[in-house]
C-alpha cells in the first residue's frame, strides 16, 4: 500500500521550497503490497508550517541517518533502536515518529504502528503524510471506519493525490459499502495502483453490472500484482457463473445441454 518516509533536508531547502509550494504533497515507496499503498517518505514534499517552524536538533538528526544506514542494510531493530532514540531526543522530530510507525507497519505492529502516528497527529493535526499511513494502519488492522475517517480527512488535505481516494474506495468496499462514491475514489487512483482495478471489479459485480467488472478484474491480473491474484480469479468465476445463470434464465438449458442453436429456446417467463 504505499507508506511514506520522511527524510529530514536543510531547514534553507525546505523554506526554499515552500516559498512556492503552499502544501506539499508525498512521493512514496513500497510498503503494503507490491505497488505501494502506504506511502513512504523519500522526501519531505509534505511539510507543515509546524514543522517549518521546529529545529530538530543535531542529535537527534544523527540517529535519523543511523536508522536510514540500519534500514538500508536491512537491520530492521537497530533502525527501530535509532528512531526511538531520535524521538527520545526530540518528541517532535514528526520525520522519526513517521519513519518508526512506518517500521512497525512492515513488522506487523500495528497496534504500536497506529498508537505511534495518533501520537505525532495531536502535535501536527493537519499533516497529510501522518494521517495518510495512519489510515493504511488501519487498514492494515482491519478497523476499517476508522480508515474510512482517516482517508476523508486526507483528502480534505490533499485534493490532488491518489491514494487517500484509493484508501476510502477500499475502505467502502471493506465494508460493504458499493456505492458511487466508492467507484469515483477508486476511478481516481486507477492509473496509478492495481488495486484500484480490482476493487472497481468488486463494487461493479455486487452492483450486477458483470462486464464491467470482468474488465476491471482483467486489468488488475494483467498487471502482474500478485497480491490478490487468488481472490482476483474467485470473482472471475463468481462473474462466469452469474453469466450462465444469466444465459440460462434467456435460453433455458440448451446453453448447458448443447442443444443446437436452432432449438434454443426464448426467455424463461
Amino acid at each position: 500500500m504505499c507508506v511514506i518516509t520522511l527524510y529530514r533536508f536543510p531547514l534553507w531547502q525546505i523554506v526554499r521550497a515552500a516559498r512556492w509550494l503552499l502544501a506539499i504533497l508525498i512521493t512514496t515507496s513500497t510498503l503494503f503490497g507490491q505497488r505501494g499503498f502506504a506511502p513512504a517518505l523519500t522526501r519531505p514534499e509534505v511539510v507543515t508550517v509546524e514543522e517549518l517552524r521546529h529545529i530538530v536538533p543535531e542529535k537527534a538528526q544523527k540517529e535519523m541517518a543511523k536508522a536510514e544506514a540500519a534500514k538500508a542494510k536491512g537491520r530492521t531493530d537497530e533502525a527501530i533502536a535509532h528512531l526511538k532514540r531520535a524521538i527520545a531526543i526530540d518528541s517532535g522530530f514528526i520525520a522519526a515518529r513517521n519513519n518508526l510507525a512506518i517500521h512497525y507497519l512492515a513488522t506487523g505492529l500495528l497496534d504500536s504502528a497506529v498508537a505511534e502516528l495518533e501520537d505525532a497527529l495531536k502535535l501536527y493535526p493537519q499533516h497529510a503524510v501522518l494521517l495518510s499511513n495512519l489510515a493504511v494502519g488501519y487498514l492494515m488492522n482491519e478497523k476499517f471506519d476508522a480508515a474510512e475517517r482517516a482517508a476523508r480527512l486526507t483528502m480534505k488535505l490533499d485534493r490532488t493525490g491518489w491514494r487517500a481516494p484509493l484508501m476510502l474506495g477500499v475502505a467502502l468496499v471493506k465494508q460493504r459499502k458499493f456505492t458511487e462514491e466508492a467507484l469515483q475514489s477508486l476511478d481516481r487512483a486507477r492509473d496509478y495502483h492495481p488495486w484500484a482495478h480490482l476493487f472497481a471489479g468488486r463494487v461493479h459485480l455486487e452492483r450486477g453490472h458483470l462486464e464491467r467488472a470482468k474488465n476491471a478484474i482483467q486489468t488488475y491480473l494483467s498487471s502482474g500484482d500478485q497480491e490478490h491474484s487468488e481472490i482476483a480469479n474467485s470473482w472471475l468465476e463468481v462473474i462466469s457463473e452469474r453469466e450462465q445463470k444469466s444465459a440460462l434464465a434467456y435460453f433455458g438449458d440448451s446453453v448447458n445441454l448443447g442443444r443446437p442453436e436452432g432449438e434454443a429456446r426464448g426467455p424463461v417467463k
